[in-house]
């Protein structure tokens, strides 16, 4: 039962990993609606994960209960082992690849920002921006 879980898990973050790296292709070539139709998709993958995450939690603790002063690399077959070491690097991976994507993300959204504020300037009133009207006209009568 528990090498399923875990080979369920691998599955999961393969979807992830794959659905990010589409991502990042899409955004380099601005094709936002593509991102934005893959979101249900992470998200079901993620909660197939988290579901996954917490069966192989009670799976182990359920083992260690009954094995109390053995290590759990010693109470796991070689293949749980095995796909222990790849679910760790397919999270490693993941990491890597959704820290990279975020770059991405903060910089295209750094650069709508910028356009916003040039095509339409804004100021503070009190707590909240606002936009100035007099820039604003200035701003369309220079261009």
């Amino acid at each position: 039962m528990l090498s399923v879980l875990l080979q369920e898990g691998i599955a999961n973050l393969d979807t992830l990993i794959h659905s990010t790296n589409k991502d990042i292709v899409d955004i380099k070539s601005a094709n936002h609606d593509a991102i934005f139709n893959r979101i249900k998709d992470k998200e079901s993958a993620i909660a197939e994960f988290e579901k996954n995450r917490a069966l192989v939690a009670e799976c182990i603790s359920e083992l260690v209960k009954q094995n109390p002063d053995k290590e759990l690399s010693s109470i796991l077959s070689d293949d749980e082992n095995e796909h222990f070491d790849t679910l760790r690097q397919r999270l490693s991976t993941l990491k890597d690849i959704n820290h990279r994507f975020a770059r991405m993300v903060i910089s295209v959204k750094g650069f709508y920002a910028s356009l916003l504020e040039k095509m339409m300037p804004t100021k503070m009133e009190g707590y909240s921006k606002v936009v100035d009207n007099n820039l604003f006209l200035e701003a369309n009568i220079r261009a």
